[in-house]
């Protein structure tokens, strides 16, 4: 994100307090010389928090931990 964006949605969220003279998006990005999608995209990814990735498993094990146990019983008589 380069500085003008990161200004311009700082500069949106830090006035969203007063609910009589809120910041629109629009005008907003007509402050900053930006266009109004590149900045409402960049300020849902500043509000949306971010989720872990689920990390793939992998193939379930083949063998049963009763299994396991009772091969390796095997192999060691």
């Amino acid at each position: 994100m380069n500085d003008q964006l990161k200004e311009a949605v700082r500069w949106y969220l830090d006035n969203q307090n007063d609910p009589d003279n809120r910041a629109t998006v629009t005008a907003t990005a007509n402050i900053f010389k930006l266009k109004v999608n590149i900045l409402r995209k960049a300020i849902q990814r500043q509000l949306t928090p971010i989720q872990k990735a689920n990390k793939p498993r992998g193939r379930p094990s083949f063998l049963k931990p009763y299994q396991i146990e009772a091969l390796c019983a095997y192999i060691r008589t």
